[in-house]
């Protein structure tokens, strides 16, 4: 039995995602976020000529969207590339869209794949999902259900909506894995929890019909079939609408291809190159949309929505654009998010909102990232939180979007985080700080290592938290330890790391407990010693931390450290399910 195995809380603390700049990346960075994008390239570029991969990658990204330069989708593409090949993650899934759509560079949906792989290899779950749809439907890929499997059940693992989804689908109709309804009713079921509303149709569905033998599948050359999509693609693209459509109307009918069934439906919908026929357009998107298409799922949300070829019908809209950004689709994820805002078709539901307009928002959506940002700071669905809400402002912003623009200044202007307040409140923290304040040292390490108001400084963080650190202050020893874990503003140092987390854990502080716990168990810092890892983990989860509660929940499952206890192990996990934690959800059903 192979649990999931709870990845460190130091990822969900208020550095995540901060990597170890350099001084002149963090000035690039602060010239960035300020929207000084000629400052920022000055700093990124010889940073960049000299293979750093952050750096790389913010120059793809300002290339890409005119930030500083002039665009250039080309030179963009160049950047992404060395930044992928040096194993960035997120250049390298969007190097796998823009070559699966021939964004800034020639299409080649077999190089698309490389580098979905290449970042599904790396845990991102976004990548593993793409090619689990991919190799499912033999899109840019031949047809390969095991492999299908594979990476739906690795995404799935992660919490992944859509990938519990069509891992249950792939369960009951025994696609790549031996056929049991059993296994597919969990997987549906996770997915059901998770707010998907197809996985609830499929769990009721499935309960009501009886094991049947596995479907004969037909024996399609998909690499023939993916062949003449792009051709069709490249003919339509001629303006050879006609002999586009006859491959789309065999492919479509004979092979049940999705994308040519969209394809069908888009074109009859916009009436491009033939007459606009809506009942017709609807017929070919419905079909796709069934299948599994997430943008014909979101077209359909929005045919039923205008009531064109088939009687409106508000419930079916709302219902196809849960479907459709369940799959992912940044755009339904952020028009379910308002319509849940301002209860159309449905409750108001300012906490549904926020999770929509929050995936929509980290796909880089600007309405979303705008939405957001009023959500915090007019405290909808979550506690008032400017720091939040002037993020997203800036998120959105950078990418033009004129209202951010003008929240983000009335928001600086009337907050609490105008430029001359803030100078006052880090002088007042400066001189209590000097005079010897532990709670003053580490506010300060706190300004300067979340760059509030100012460009990040890791020395300057560094040197507080250290001063607060020697005088006992738990929060402060922590966040000290996090910096060495992660060699942020120092050289790493696990043994630093692990020094600074055990003095913060001695004096309760459960998450210090858990990650002291982590250490042992893997051996960072220390010799790995399962034994400690339980006594820290057990004092953690007393206190209710959800991740050391699953850490030990796997431990007396898989008898790491103490004798096997299945009984334990699921009290553990139940702890932390009770929390909300996805993973222990799967762990619980994993035990079944």
């Amino acid at each position: 039995m192979k649990l999931i195995k709870v990845l460190p809380i130091v990822l969900l603390t208020l550095f995540a995602g901060a990597p170890a700049f350099s001084a002149d990346f963090q000035k690039g960075e602060a010239f960035f976020q300020k929207n000084e994008f000629e400052a920022a390239f000055k700093e990124f570029f010889p940073l960049a000529e000299q293979g750093h991969a952050d750096a790389q990658f913010k120059l793809g990204y300002m290339y890409d969207y005119g930030h500083g330069v002039p665009r250039s989708r080309e030179t963009a593409t160049k950047w992404y590339v060395r930044a992928a090949e040096q194993g960035h993650v997120i250049a390298q899934f969007r190097m796998g869209v823009r070559q699966s759509t021939g964004s800034g560079i020639p299409q080649d949906r077999t190089a698309a794949i490389k580098w979905y792989e290449l970042a599904a290899e790396q845990g991102h779950a976004p990548s593993q999902t793409t090619l689990g749809s991919s190799y499912s439907h033999g899109t840019d890929v031949p047809k390969d259900y095991k492999k299908a499997f594979k990476w739906y059940k690795l995404a799935a693992e992660q919490g992944v909506g859509k990938a519990q989804a069509s891992l249950g689908w792939m369960y009951e109709h025994g696609h790549g894995t031996p056929q049991n309804n059993e296994v597919a009713a969990k997987w549906y079921k996770l997915s059901a929890d998770n707010g998907s509303a197809y996985a609830k149709k499929a769990l009721a569905a499935l309960s009501k019909k009886k094991s049947s033998p596995s479907q004969v599948v037909r024996n399609t050359d998909q690499q023939a079939m993916s062949a003449k999509i792009n051709a069709s693609l490249d003919a339509a693209q001629r303006g050879d609408i006609a002999t586009a459509m006859k491959t789309w109307e065999v492919l479509a009918t004979e092979q049940n291809d999705a994308n040519a069934q969209f394809l069908l439906g888009a074109t009859y919908s916009a009436g491009q190159g033939i007459p606009q026929d809506h009942a017709t357009a609807f017929k070919w998107i419905s079909r796709a949309a069934d299948q599994g298409h997430a943008l014909a799922q979101f077209y359909l949300g929005q045919i039923y929505l205008n009531g064109k070829g088939v009687q409106q019908d508000k419930k079916a809209a709302v219902e196809w654009l849960m479907r459709s950004a369940e799959h992912g689709a940044a755009r339904a994820q952020y028009i379910l998010g308002l319509r849940y805002h301002n209860g159309v078709d449905t409750p108001q539901d300012f906490e549904a909102a926020l999770k929509w307009f929050t995936l929509a928002a980290e796909q880089g959506e600007s309405d979303a990232q705008f939405a957001l940002g009023r959500m915090y700071q007019k405290g909808r669905g979550t506690p008032v939180d400017h720091i939040s809400a002037i993020k997203f402002y800036s998120l959105a912003a950078n990418q033009g979007h004129a209202g951010a623009k003008q929240n983000l200044a009335f928001t600086l202007q009337k907050a609490k985080f105008a430029p001359e307040t803030f100078s006052e409140t880090v002088k007042s923290y400066t001189r209590a700080a000097e005079q010897g304040n532990s709670q003053a040292q580490y506010k300060l390490g706190t300004v300067y290592a979340q760059g509030l108001g100012a460009s990040r400084d890791y020395k300057a963080a560094l040197k507080w938290f250290s001063l607060a650190a020697e005088q006992n202050h738990a929060d402060a020893q922590h966040d000290l330890g996090f910096m060495y874990q992660r060699g942020t503003g120092v050289p790493q140092d696990y043994k630093a790391a692990l020094k600074w987390f055990t003095l913060a854990a001695e004096q309760g502080r459960a998450k210090s407990q858990f990650n002291v716990g982590k250490m042992y168990e893997i051996g960072q810092g220390i010799p790995q010693d399962y034994k400690a890892a339980l006594k820290w983990y057990t004092l953690a989860a007393n206190q209710g931390n959800t991740a050391a509660q699953n850490g030990l929940g796997a431990m007396y499952a898989e008898g790491t450290g103490v004798t096997q206890n299945i009984d334990s192990a699921k009290k553990w996990f139940s702890l932390a399910a009770k929390q909300g934690s996805k993973t222990a959800k799967q762990n619980l059903v994993k035990l079944r």
